[in-house]
């Protein structure tokens, strides 16, 4: 469950970017954000997954609860305990080239034991059916397939939400396919909370419900 409530200027803007913009997203429901460039949904992400204000300078006022904890003060990668991040261009999240290596990362880095870690990637190329990614050159991969490894990574951390920004932007259509139903197997049968920015209409009328932005504010749900 995502519960929020923002006001943010950039500090090189003179105008705010988010007006007040609140509202709360259900546990289990897939909620897409779409609107016209500059509007705010970006950063409307970037407040909930905690880039703003700890990598993105300006004044924020506001609050967000992920699953009822407050997000206030706590360090990002804490956050990323509580929601996984999926960006436009995957190659700015590997660490590893990979593919198998890249899934581990996040759970290497967070300590688990080498067993339970080896576990959870395999079940995550199994229930995605993507053992054909396993131990590959993410860099010799389709921009879809460096896409879904991404969300191979983020799955693997066993967070209930998911916010992504674009995932599809710089992907073909059958790239923009295979990402599309790996999202609807994390929301319908993971019962993982989705929070989804896209453009795409195919995307837009698989969610439970959309919210439109305008000039930094919510100007429609439903």
């Amino acid at each position: 469950m995502i519960d929020f409530e923002f006001e943010f200027q950039y500090a090189e803007e003179k105008q705010p970017t988010l007006q007040k913009v609140g509202g709360s997203i259900p546990a289990g429901r897939c909620v897409v954000l779409c609107g016209g460039s500059g509007c705010g949904k970006s950063t409307l992400l970037r407040c909930i997954n905690g880039l703003i204000p700890q990598f993105y300078e300006g004044e924020l006022k506001g609050f967000c609860r992920l699953n009822g904890q407050d997000t206030a003060g706590i360090r990002i990668g804490e956050i990323g305990e509580l929601a996984a991040s999926v960006f436009q261009d995957p190659r700015s999240q590997f660490f590893t080239v990979n593919s198998s290596n890249e899934v581990a990362f996040g759970l290497e880095n967070h300590g688990l034991p080498q067993d339970k870690i080896r576990r959870r990637v395999d079940e995550a190329f199994r229930i995605f059916h993507l053992e054909r990614l396993k131990d590959r050159n993410v860099y010799e991969l389709s921009s879809g397939e460096r896409q879904l490894i991404s969300i191979l990574s983020a799955w693997a951390m066993d967070t209930d939400i998911f916010l992504l920004d674009e995932p599809t932007a710089m992907l073909d259509p059958i790239g923009r396919r295979e990402v599309l139903e790996a999202v609807q197997e994390l929301n319908k049968k993971e019962h993982i909370t989705v929070l989804w920015i896209t453009h795409y209409m195919e995307e837009v009328i698989e969610a439970d419900k959309l919210i439109v932005m305008n000039q930094g504010e919510i100007v429609m749900e439903g």
